[in-house]
């Protein structure tokens, strides 16, 4: 190796040039004391044992021929190298980069800065910064990419509709889920559908038009062979009673034909009768009873012709050729009959023979039990002039054809025009029993009257429960002056 030569500046001052032969260079401190060797061994720099300082305590500077030095090659630094705090960042120089120190919140942090001057702290607080991360420059996709421009900088995978993204722990999930797509439409020949390729478990797409034509009918759920059939090889047979047909490759249509049905028998009541049903124009069925029972006598043709000779004629044209019963039947709306040989209605035969009504006169038979009744006239009617004070008796009998009361009277003759009051009390019974089995009774009965007009009061009420054969008792009272009674008359069915 030949000659070198360094020169050496300390605080300002120059030292003496030295000339070392060999690959060794001595350094001495002020004193003059050795304070480290040197050593240059192909091209390579040994500082052994020692601390190199740079910038700090008794600074110096290594220069050649008035510039920086350079070292080319490798440098191995046995020890620690001992940076000072800058205040700021350096000034940026071309083609170099600076490592070096600031303070960060009263810590010395170590800074590298590019030419650019592109500044990035590599210490924080004891540690590397981002010593702990995964960091990514560049994240490419099928369209688009991003960069990181921070340590911190986020990366987020989002799914779409249909695509679900998790994450646990380092591994990231990405799912497939239908579900997650609502929008229902139509699928058109060009619309993809995606599978997976089973020949190497990749993901493919394939149209609509060429999946539904790679689909085999009769592999589908469902299918089943007989319903897929040749349709020239069935043929629709007309039955009996209808007409057309034919294979099925066409429309084939069925036409009622009765000149089909040779069959002549009798029809019965459950047999079934075929009829089109104009409310909803559909074919129906109904039992030939129910059909009958559905016609109308009224409405059949010639209903007005004489033909059943066996049937009487509303007429009368026709006379009877037998005698005739109307069971437990009644002959209604009969007229009166004027000949002999004319039927009578009951009520011709009742108002003209009177087996319906009937009446009986009784006379006055005493006064308070005792006496004569009539002790007075009034024209030529006996009477008696009583006072409020009197009462009348009487005894009859109720005859044997007696049904029921239609009506009992007293009758008077009253001596004024006035409201007239009276009461009744009755006791009757039938032979062989006592005479009060049966007692009744009528209380402050009144009527309205005229002085000397015949006046009927109804003492019907007295007598409930008369029966044929009683024999009656009948005590008549009044508050009224001069009743005048003439006798009792009772109408009987």
């Amino acid at each position: 190796m030949g000659r070198r030569y360094f020169r050496f500046t300390q605080q300002g001052s120059n030292t003496d040039l030295y000339e070392i032969a060999d690959t060794t260079l001595k350094f001495f401190d002020s004193s003059g004391s050795e304070a480290f060797d040197l050593d240059l061994d192909d091209n390579e720099l040994s500082l052994d044992g020692l601390l190199l300082r740079v910038g700090v305590g008794s600074t110096f500077t290594v220069v050649s021929g008035g510039d920086d030095v350079g070292v080319e090659g490798n440098v191995e630094v046995l020890g620690a190298i001992a940076l000072g705090e800058n205040a700021s960042d350096p000034a940026a120089v071309a083609n170099r980069g600076f490592v070096y120190t600031k303070d960060v919140s009263a810590t010395s942090e170590l800074f590298y800065e590019d030419d650019g001057g592109n500044a990035i702290q590599l210490t924080s607080g004891g540690a590397v910064v981002g010593a702990d991360q995964n960091l990514w420059e560049t994240m490419s996709s099928d369209s688009g990419s991003v960069a990181a421009n921070t340590t911190t900088d986020t990366f987020t995978i989002a799914g779409s509709a249909g695509i679900d993204t998790s994450i646990s722990g380092d591994a990231l999930t990405v799912t497939l889920d239908l579900n997650e797509i609502t929008t229902d439409t139509v699928i058109a020949a060009g619309d993809l559908v995606v599978f997976t390729d089973i020949t190497d478990s990749g993901n493919q797409n394939i149209t609509f038009a060429n999946f539904e034509g790679t689909l085999n009918h009769d592999s589908l759920t469902g299918f089943v062979a007989n319903e897929h059939i040749d349709h020239t090889s069935v043929t629709l047979t007309a039955g009996e009673g209808l007409s057309g047909g034919g294979t099925i490759a066409a429309n084939r249509s069925f036409a009622l034909d009765l000149n089909e049905i040779t069959t002549d028998t009798s029809i019965a009541a459950g047999d079934l009768v075929a009829f089109t049903d104009i409310t909803d124009s559909g074919n129906q069925n109904i039992t030939f009873a129910n059909f009958e029972g559905a016609l109308d006598h009224g409405s059949i043709a010639g209903l007005s012709d004489d033909d059943h000779s066996q049937y009487t004629l509303v007429a009368g044209t026709r006379a009877f050729t037998g005698e005739q019963s109307m069971g437990t039947n009644k002959l209604t709306n009969v007229v009166d009959p004027t000949t002999d040989q004319e039927a009578a209605t009951k009520k011709y035969v009742d108002d003209n023979i009177g087996s319906a009504t009937k009446e009986i006169f009784i006379p006055m038979l005493s006064e308070g039990g005792s006496g004569t009744a009539y002790t007075s006239t009034v024209g030529d009617f006996a009477t008696k002039v009583t006072s409020s004070t009197q009462e009348f008796n009487t005894n009859f009998f109720v005859p044997n054809d007696f049904s029921s009361l239609t009506d009992m009277v007293v009758i008077i003759l009253p001596d004024a025009t006035e409201t007239v009051q009276w009461d009744t009390l009755t006791d009757f019974g039938a032979a062989g029993e006592a005479p009060d089995a049966n007692s009744d009774s009528q209380t402050d009965a009144t009527k309205a009257v005229t002085i000397n007009v015949i006046a009927e009061l109804d003492i019907s009420a007295a007598l409930t429960g008369l029966a044929a054969n009683d024999y009656v008792g009948c005590n008549f009272q009044s508050d009224t002056d001069d009743l005048r009674p003439i006798g009792l008359r009772m109408k009987y069915a």
